[in-house]
């Protein structure tokens, strides 16, 4: 298993609650050494396919009623940098992954809510300096515009593409171990009722997290990875239309008493 941190487990522990069932046992061999549930051999099976461009025209249809604007998430390199002025060792895929699960589940935070949230999830006591406090308030409120995105525009904060196959599977496992962890610490109720779709992405997500990153720098390796980049990014999608959507309704429509 690639992630062994205390961190996993916690958020296997709560979304378990959720997607029961937990992640699929019986992982094998694939061109990422690693047979995902959603896949076969190497390849998004058809009907996961089916799930993205479902999502798709479902997303097209949605936003073109609720239509924000949206920036561009820091660099990968920008963040890494910010957590060397930190002392940090965590990876900034975890980070952007923790941030975009906590805002699908229904998490919302000012600046200082939000900093000191990250710096609680890369355990570290050291104050931000004030290009790093900017970094990862940029980091933030840029993901939140883009899962409000009318154009679907929410980037996963991962490696360039020039990278070595190898660290780009390895940051998107741990994308997904910080989407599980944020989620599971979102405040989502472990009685909250989970569409099929969004039960399933959570299980594939705990799956990619135990993704071998020994991959080939090769084409077939490269269209699997960016295939399923692509079902990582729009089951991101699904779940904050399912859930964390509600949080943008309640805080413009405050229940009186």
């Amino acid at each position: 298993m690639l992630i062994t941190g205390s961190k996993y487990y916690i958020a296997q522990a709560v979304t378990g609650q959720l997607i029961s069932g937990g992640a699929a046992p019986g992982l094998h061999c694939w061109h990422f050494c690693c047979r995902l549930p959603c896949c076969t051999a190497g390849a998004l099976r058809p009907e996961k396919r089916g799930n993205v461009v479902g999502w798709q025209a479902l997303f097209a249809k949605w936003f073109l009623m609720n239509e924000q604007q949206t920036g561009t998430l820091p660099s990968f390199d920008g963040v890494a940098d910010a957590f060397v002025s930190l002392g940090a060792l965590g990876s900034p895929a975890e980070l952007h992954g923790m941030a975009c699960g906590r805002l699908c589940g229904g998490g919302r935070y000012t600046d200082q809510e939000w900093l000191q949230a990250a710096m609680d999830f890369l355990d570290v006591a050291r104050a931000p300096d004030a290009e790093a406090q900017s970094t990862m308030v940029e980091l933030y409120r840029t993901t939140l515009e883009q899962l409000r995105d009318a154009e679907m525009g929410i980037e996963l904060l991962l490696p360039e593409d020039d990278v070595d196959m190898p660290q780009r599977v390895m940051a998107l496992s741990q994308w997904c171990q910080g989407f599980l962890s944020g989620f599971g610490t979102s405040g989502v109720s472990a009685d909250t009722e989970l569409s099929g779709d969004t039960a399933d992405a959570l299980r594939d997500f705990a799956a990619f997290v135990q993704i071998n990153p020994e991959a080939e720098d090769d084409e077939d390796s490269e269209t699997d990875y960016m295939e399923i980049v692509e079902y990582v990014r729009l089951a991101t999608l699904s779940i904050f239309m399912e859930l964390g959507v509600d949080a943008d309704e309640a805080a413009e429509n405050p229940t009186l008493h």
